[in-house]
């Protein structure tokens, strides 16, 4: 098909199994509603991988649940909005009216920072997941954040960038409590969800068990690399790039088969250790695409429900710039979006003449998307639950092609062909972050195999595993990694998420003698300094077990009828079996 030719929704339709087969994506929901009707509304695939591909109770449907993840922003912003209309809340309240103990490394950011800072990213804050994501704290993290914050660092000034924070959003979950004097699910429930006829559940431990929920999947690290990438680990002088940029395939079919030739298994996976409940307003808001449906359609109605009901207030605060930070001039190379910047739980986008209020959510083994135009009376949603390499963000440019082309002649015009032939390579990027060999062939700086760790006198890197303390992230676990192969075995990885284990390095003495900050001073004895990410360096202490601790949190009346999981902690044990690699096993 060439630029010249009309895409159609029949045809990304019939593309859709095909992608998701070549990418090893279990299942892909889609949903495009304009003018009220719809004109694509499907689900593709199976629930999970863990039971049999042909059981009729494995079959994906538009009424499967999955997590919404960063979408879940939307419905924060969306339920302060109606404590704002209650007279309980002003959008300008600082936060600290409603939690006094809400307090920034930054003493000015401290004193000025509002709720409408807080719910778009511009109080300066770094983005510190370890807070929830990966250590002890995500036991009960919001209501023990408030402590860590001052030990965290200003990734810009306040008001002076655009630094995406999921604990912002968890602090709006904890006002939203406060403010209310009930649990932030059953507040959501009660005045956005009930209204409009949707269902939801809210943590991912309860989903993981639940029949309607679409099973979480990553890719299985304990499998062997693809050939294809065999030789980039070993041959450090192959030109990736300029091996790939040379890889021309000449039809879709072609297209799709490379992509699926680079294969690594992909399994279930636990999403997360536990439930995340205090955390819930950042993304953790399980609902289905029919569902999701009933949202957009009020977003398209002004806020109301299909009776007139008034459920979404200040609609027009949210839709606004409030962080212009990522402003653009032009749309970026291949897109028809131009970022606008950021408004209330909202990424703003201009597609042509139309404005565009969305947001996209990634969660381990889930990724969502949410698109609405008012100007066209059009929404699009689509989920998947394999979020290693995505197809939806290509699959949205395809859908918008074919019902609103631009037609400047410096438009970009995706096709089914733009799309398929970047797939190979867009799959071996996404596995080749998992393999830190291969990470300087991605712009992400990873260790030379000849220069020396930084590793204090005498200890050997096997005897740094183990439990560590830092005082904003809590507890972490440092595994060995005996799966680890090629010239940077042994490696350290630290313990992100269930399934998921993070590349760890020691920083190299290089880098500690150029780096004049605040963390390159002299470790105290018993300290030692790792390298999370290329641009993020912690330091984390040795220290005695974690203790359990009770959340203060409001109980949740659960208008589903259950009842929080009791909150539990996990620590990654290397498995006892041959072969079983690792394991995860509730700490007594």
């Amino acid at each position: 098909m060439t630029t010249t030719e009309t895409l159609t929704l029949d045809q990304i339709d019939a593309f859709i199994p095909r992608v998701i087969a070549a990418m090893q994506v279990p299942g892909l929901t889609v949903s495009v509603h304009r003018d009220g009707k719809p004109l694509l509304h499907k689900a593709y695939g199976v629930r999970t991988l863990g039971l049999p591909l042909d059981d009729p109770a494995n079959t994906l449907k538009t009424s499967t649940m999955f997590d919404l993840c960063s979408v879940t922003k939307h419905f924060t912003a969306a339920a302060i909005g109606v404590l704002v209309h209650q007279g309980k809340a002003k959008w300008t309240d600082k936060v600290t009216q409603h939690l006094p103990e809400f307090a920034l490394p930054d003493e000015l950011a401290t004193r000025e920072c509002t709720i409408i800072d807080i719910l778009s990213h511009r109080s300066g804050i770094e983005g510190g997941d370890l807070l929830w994501f990966g250590s002890t704290r995500n036991a009960n993290a919001a209501y023990r954040m408030f402590d860590a914050f001052p030990h965290m660092k200003m990734a810009s000034g306040f008001r002076d960038g655009f630094n995406y924070s999921n604990n912002m959003f968890a602090v709006a979950t904890v006002l939203v409590e406060r403010v209310s004097g009930v649990a932030f699910p059953d507040f959501v429930t009660e005045h956005l969800l009930d209204p409009l006829g949707i269902k939801a559940i809210w943590c991912s431990d309860e989903a993981r068990a639940h029949p309607e929920v679409a099973q979480p999947h990553d890719v299985d690290v304990g499998t062997p690399l693809p050939t294809f990438l065999e030789k980039f680990v070993w041959n450090k002088e192959i030109d990736f790039e300029g091996v790939m940029a040379k890889d021309h395939p000449a039809t879709v079919d072609e297209a799709l088969e490379r992509a699926a030739a680079i294969h690594r298994d992909v399994k279930n996976i636990r999403s997360f250790t536990e439930d995340n409940r205090d955390s819930a307003g950042t993304g953790f808001l399980f609902t289905s695409t029919d569902d999701m449906v009933k949202w957009t359609a009020c977003l398209l109605s002004g806020g109301k429900s299909p009776s007139g009901q008034q459920v979404i207030y200040d609609l027009d605060v949210m839709s606004k710039v409030h962080n212009p930070a990522n402003y653009a001039n032009a749309a970026a190379p291949g897109s028809t979006l131009r970022s606008l910047g950021y408004g209330l739980g909202l990424m703003l986008f201009q597609h042509g003449e139309y404005e565009v209020l969305s947001h996209a959510g990634g969660m381990p083994g889930y990724l969502a998307y949410m698109f609405v135009i008012p100007g066209a009376n059009l929404s699009i949603y689509l989920a998947e639950h394999q979020a290693y390499c995505s197809v939806t963000r290509g699959l949205v440019a395809l859908i918008l092609e074919a019902l609103l082309p631009l037609h400047r002649p410096d438009a970009a015009h995706p096709t089914l062909m733009s799309y398929a032939k970047n797939l190979a390579a867009s799959k071996v990027r996404s596995l080749a972050n998992m393999v830190p060999e291969l990470t300087s062939f991605f712009g992400t700086e990873a260790p030379a195999a000849t220069v020396t760790p930084l590793v204090p006198k005498g200890v050997a890197l096997e005897d740094l595993a183990g439990l560590y303390k830092h005082p904003a992230f809590g507890y972490v676990t440092v595994v060995l990694d005996d799966l680890a192969t090629g010239p940077l075995a042994p490696r350290l990885r630290f313990v992100s998420a269930p399934g998921t284990l993070q590349n760890l390095y020691l920083p190299l003495a290089e880098q500690k003698e150029e780096d004049d900050d605040e963390e390159s001073k002299p470790l105290a004895e018993g300290e030692v300094k790792f390298v999370l990410w290329p641009d993020t360096t912690v330091l984390f202490r040795p220290s005695a077990q974690p203790q359990e601790e009770t959340s203060k949190a409001p109980a949740a009346k659960r208008v589903t009828g259950r009842a929080w999981t009791t909150r539990v902690r996990y620590e990654l044990v290397m498995g006892a079996d041959e072969g079983e690699g690792t394991a995860y096993v509730r700490a007594d």
